[in-house]
């Protein structure tokens, strides 16, 4: 399920898309019509159809015709303005080569490393279930935490946010578009409560139709990973990825 801006959802089914707000713009039918249509096999899977409500129904994104396709993708400026609610300034789309990541091991991702790899998770207090009423005042301070005593922040409370500017079937090319950007942290910010598509959990609708965020972060300096996501029982919690750190010698980060 995804929501408009407004909160109006729109259910997915397998070969329909019932709507219960009509589309407020014709970019927004368009792409109604093009998702019930061309990417049926996508639907009810978890998948981003963020094209359907933050990029066409508001006026944002590139939309061009590539043969019977509909392809569309979010510019920079799209980025920035619907990242601005959860408080977090875009300063910048990095190329992809000069972003360094802590090495994994191979055949590993994040949630599937041990803790000899360096990963570290949520205290038990930090892990929230979904549909909880504290869930994102848990999600909040328990991401925050872990930012902070893991490092993830430089001077300037900048860092870099995994991004997806457009989804394989809107893109035309088979995979999907996505970038790491640079961010900064603003004074005033709610990464969980803002309700920002960017930062939406598509597994957690098998469990809730609330808003659950989901993303990865990175650090500039390439020293640590950061992983707030869903998992398998209906709770969300994050994880640091930190190679040859120890919890112990670990020190929340002053001036935060």
């Amino acid at each position: 399920m995804i929501s408009t801006k407004a909160n109006k959802p729109y259910d997915l089914h397998q070969k329909s898309l019932r709507v219960h707000e009509r589309p407020r713009t014709l970019a927004a039918a368009i792409v109604t019509q093009y998702v019930t249509q061309q990417a049926p096999q996508h639907i009810g899977q978890g998948c981003r159809l963020r094209a359907a409500d933050t990029s066409l129904a508001h006026g944002l994104g590139k939309i061009h015709s590539e043969g019977y396709r509909t392809v569309v993708t979010l510019t920079d400026t799209d980025v920035a303005g619907l990242l601005a609610p959860a408080g977090l300034l875009f300063i910048k789309r990095m190329d992809h080569d000069s972003v360094r990541l802590p090495a994994l091991p191979s055949g590993h991702s994040a949630a599937s490393v041990r803790p000899e790899h360096g990963r570290f998770d949520s205290l038990p207090d930090e892990v929230a279930d979904v549909e909880a009423d504290d869930m994102p005042e848990k999600v909040n301070a328990g991401w925050f935490r872990m930012a902070t005593e893991f490092g993830l922040f430089n001077e300037d409370r900048e860092f870099l946010l995994s991004v997806c500017y457009a989804r394989y079937w809107e893109t035309g090319t088979g995979d999907d578009d996505i970038a790491w950007v640079q961010v900064r942290l603003l004074n005033e910010w709610d990464l969980a409560a803002s309700e920002v598509d960017l930062l939406r959990s598509w597994m957690a609708g098998m469990f809730t139709e609330r808003f659950v965020p989901e993303f990865t972060m990175a650090s500039l300096d390439g020293q640590m990973k950061l992983n707030t996501t869903v998992w398998g029982d209906g709770t969300v919690s994050t994880i640091v990825i930190r190679p040859g750190a120890d919890r112990a010698n670990v020190h929340p980060q002053e001036g935060f």
